[in-house]
């Protein structure tokens, strides 16, 4: 964020100098002009840096998504035969068989803890803990008893 204000004003600068320059170097432009130049000039510079940061935000967003994906995925091959013949019961799990299960880390286990009892295991949908994609992801690992 400081090298981005930093940039933002080091370009101001140099518009305003250059601005300055043109109207030194052809005597036609008066003070309010150069002025009203720089003024437009970092207007812009401003808008472009907000939309820059939002596709910065929007692509940093996409990579942590994708370091999850690659993280699940590793965890979820690597415990494919444990999660296969095991079924967890969300009321009674700790927070690492939690974990254990497709697309739960710990923020979604400690949700899961902080919102029992269930009575079904949808609920975990209904109550706002998961998605229905992450729910389907592990609906057969879990159960209510």
């Amino acid at each position: 964020m400081k090298t981005q204000t930093l940039t933002n004003f080091l370009t101001i600068a140099i518009l305003s100098v250059a601005a300055l320059l043109t109207g030194c170097s052809q005597n036609q432009t008066t003070p309010e002009e150069t002025r009203t130049e720089t003024a437009e000039a970092a207007k812009k510079v401003k808008e472009e840096s907000k939309e820059a940061a939002q596709k910065i935000e929007d692509a940093s967003d996409q990579v942590k998504d994708q370091v999850k994906a690659v993280a699940q995925g590793a965890k979820e091959g690597w415990n494919d035969d444990k999660n296969k013949t095991r079924t967890i019961d969300i009321n009674s799990a700790s927070q690492a068989d939690l974990t254990s299960l497709p697309g739960i880390g710990k923020t979604e286990a400690r949700k899961i803890i902080k919102a029992r009892p269930f009575t079904t295991k949808h609920e975990l949908v209904s109550r706002g803990i998961l998605t229905e994609d992450d729910y389907l992801k592990l609906s057969d690992h879990v159960t209510v008893k």
